[in-house]
């Protein structure tokens, strides 16, 4: 019988947290808050870059929809370089509830639009923040739009595409970041 070397791996399906869990986990918090709700990834290699950056940049939460990723979970972990193991992550029925809640918990709710009305380097980011970030083929749904607090753009040159949904996460987050560490 070949040795082992005395290691045994025991692994589990990725259990998800719920919205009660997310909301408690808020309130208990002294510090603002960095949560991303990332709606409509379908891109599983785009849902652990946009883990990965996140956790990078201090984000304590992520709240997500039912999308395509789901069916791809060992991709999001490889990509997410194991962000997506050590994150708590929400994935609801439905965000509306989830989102409410935030916002009745002094969260605010603020959409990443290249339509945005305020640019992201005029935005405060120093308070309890959820960056609402769409994913690549349908953005952010209305209701969705209609929940935020601001539209917000990251500017770049008007004749650039728009940036990769996990891209735009790492903006968002580098910036929340900045700011919330400025000496």
């Amino acid at each position: 019988m070949p040795h082992t070397g005395g290691v045994i791996a025991l692994c589990s399906e990725r259990t998800y947290q719920s919205v009660e869990e997310m909301l408690g986990w808020v309130e208990s918090q002294r510090e603002p808050v960095l949560l991303f709700v990332l709606a409509g990834f379908e891109d599983a290699y785009n849902m652990g870059y946009a883990l990965r950056v996140a956790e990078a940049f201090g984000a304590g939460w992520v709240l997500c929809d039912r999308k395509e990723w789901l069916k791809d979970e060992p991709t999001v972990l490889r990509s997410s370089a194991g962000a997506f193991e050590r994150l708590p992550i929400t994935v609801p029925e439905s965000l509306r509830p989830a989102l409410q809640g935030l916002k009745a918990r002094g969260v605010r709710l603020l959409a990443a639009l290249e339509e945005g009305s305020v640019g992201l380097y005029d935005t405060d980011l120093r308070t309890s923040v959820a960056w609402m970030v769409g994913g690549e083929k349908r953005g952010l749904t209305q209701p969705l739009r209609e929940m935020a607090d601001a539209w917000v753009r990251i500017p770049t040159r008007p004749e650039s595409p728009p940036l990769p949904a996990s891209h735009a996460v790492a903006i968002l987050a580098a910036e929340t970041f900045r700011q919330r560490h400025k000496r």
